[in-house]
């Protein structure tokens, strides 16, 4: 057992995001660092019956040029598309599976500093 002590902090474990942090790279395929112009393709693929059957904050969001929605309507907007990208659907299933399979990260215990009375 390794014990590491720094200004009465004790580590036993690495952190648990530290661990959690290995399964950002794998999120990144296709969506998340090049899903923007996928999913521009998306939007100007949908054709006018596509757009009639949304909602109307869905369709006043997709009116909107990318570059001037509010945080609100992007998000709106992605979560449109990440309903509807076959793909994308089963990475994040995957994803989602092999995270189901990682062992659980240790916690770890920090105590407090204590004041000393001279």
């Amino acid at each position: 057992l390794k014990v590491f002590v720094d200004q009465h902090i004790v580590i036993f474990r690495p952190m648990a995001d530290l661990i959690a942090a290995f399964g950002h790279a794998p999120g990144d395929h296709g969506f998340a660092v090049l899903g923007a112009a996928a999913q521009a393709a998306w939007e100007a693929g949908l054709d006018a019956a596509a757009r009639e059957a949304l909602k109307p904050e869905e369709r006043e969001a997709l009116a909107v040029p990318a570059a001037d929605r509010s945080e609100e309507q992007r998000k709106l907007v992605l979560g449109l598309y990440r309903k509807e990208d076959e793909e994308l659907r089963h990475l994040e299933a995957d994803l989602k599976r092999n995270e189901n399979k990682l062992p659980k990260p240790p916690t770890t215990m920090v105590l407090g500093a204590r004041s000393c009375a001279a």
